[in-house]
């Protein structure tokens, strides 16, 4: 998962200060694979060879910046928590995922990139998996989102209900939620194998409408989107299954490749960063325009070179831990 470095800090706050001074202040993207491989993308050695092209990542990698020796934590919670905080996991009490029932995740007190950017001004909003935390007081509506629609805990539980003796189990059935500040989460529908495959394309739909209604408003954005691919179960969404013919992961890689082309193609003004939960590399290109992390961290704005925004786009590697 990702653990927030000193590097990219000091990366994306060099970025988006230097933007904000000329552009006012950016909106911002943060993409979340979840157990997304290093090798996948087609820039690190897979794409393709994995059994699908990711022109659209690769693309990102070509013209923003790579950070590739960006160390990340190894479970769901650790990542998640580190990169919400900017802290080692273990120090707000997350440093491995959660087993069964209880209370978990942050607390009030732990003050999270959301809340950090609620106070400067920026429309939030979370679409995808948390994982930290499923209690009150301890949702994403908790720590400085605007609204979230999503899964609480992992996305395997959407198996759990097929499983042999579940309905004796005791074990509570897992629901995608939503919520608003200020009020009570709702339980939309039961997260069952039935929606595994389609709720990616239901977080990136939600999250496409709240850009353009926040950018028609005038209002900077924060925009988080962890997605549920690629954890297990990894069920490409029906509009993929069969596209590249070379079996469900490579369409699932399709799908993601795909998914951030429709995102990318929202945006203006924008930082656009990609991590991952079990590796990471970013990218950043120049033209104010998007930035990853992880994967890539791009921009259409920038961390690198930041001087001359009307540059042609290129490609920058970081290995620095």
């Amino acid at each position: 998962m990702f653990l927030l470095r000193s590097t990219f800090a000091i990366l994306f706050l060099c970025l988006t200060s230097s933007i904000a001074l000329a552009q006012g202040k950016p909106n911002i993207v943060i993409v979340f694979l979840d157990n997304f491989g290093w090798g996948e993308p087609g820039f690190n050695g897979g794409g393709i060879i994995r059994g699908s092209a990711t022109p659209r990542l690769d693309q990102l990698a070509a013209e923003g910046l790579r950070l590739t020796n960006f160390n990340v934590e190894v479970q769901c919670t650790p990542s998640r928590s580190a990169i919400m905080t900017g802290r080692y996991a273990i120090r707000s009490g997350n440093g491995t995922a959660p087993l069964g029932s209880g209370v978990y995740g942050l607390v009030q007190w732990e003050v999270t990139m959301a809340e950090m950017l609620s106070d400067a001004g920026y429309s939030t909003g979370m679409f995808g998996k948390w994982h930290l935390g499923r209690t009150e007081g301890r949702f994403p509506t908790d720590q400085g989102f605007d609204e979230w629609y999503g899964i609480p805990n992992s996305t395997d539980e959407a198996a759990y209900t097929e499983l042999e003796g579940f309905a004796d189990s005791g074990v509570e059935e897992s629901f995608v939620m939503e919520a608003r500040k200020g009020e009570k989460p709702k339980k939309i529908k039961p997260y069952r194998m039935d929606y595994r495959p389609l709720i990616d394309g239901d977080l990136t739909d939600k999250s496409i409408d709240f850009m353009k209604r926040h950018s028609k408003d005038g209002k900077p954005f924060f925009l988080y989107l962890p997605y549920t691919a690629t954890h297990y179960p990894s069920r490409p969404h029906p509009d993929f299954v069969g596209k590249t013919g070379n079996g469900s992961w490579a369409d699932l890689l399709l799908q993601i490749d795909t998914y951030t082309g429709r995102l990318l193609a929202q945006l203006t003004n924008s930082v656009f960063a990609i991590t991952q939960s079990l590796s990471s590399l970013p990218t950043t290109d120049r033209k104010h325009r998007h930035m990853e992390t992880p994967l890539l961290l791009r921009s259409k704005l920038q961390p690198r070179d930041l001087p001359d925004p009307g540059a042609a786009p290129c490609s920058l590697v970081s290995r620095a831990p």
